[in-house]
């Protein structure tokens, strides 16, 4: 278990095994080209990976991951347009005590 916040343990996150993987890609019957195909596979992957960078955004074992994993929380529900060009920049820089001219 690592550690979050106010040294309180949080549980690992909780990454498919390879069999789930693989149930998830038997359970698809594909159909078409093979493009289509692998388009239908990340599809059916879709949810499990949503999961997973939900997961990783809370649960992450490092400040990076999971400062990461909620960009593209954030990103995905508000767009990088609503939030401006340089909003992480700005926010890590003031989060690290930096300045514009550090940049």
């Amino acid at each position: 278990m690592s550690q979050h916040g106010d040294n309180e343990p949080t549980p690992e996150p909780r990454i498919p095994t390879d069999a789930e993987l693989e149930e998830i890609v038997e359970g698809v019957l594909l159909t078409g080209t093979e493009e289509e195909q692998a388009k239908q596979i990340f599809k059916s992957g879709l949810v499990p990976a949503v999961r997973t960078i939900v997961s990783l955004s809370t649960l992450g074992n490092s400040e990076r991951i999971r400062l990461e994993a909620a960009k593209i929380v954030v990103d995905r529900n508000l767009g990088k347009e609503t939030l401006g060009g340089d909003l992480w920049d700005n926010l890590l820089r003031e989060f690290s005590g930096g300045t514009e001219e550090g940049k």
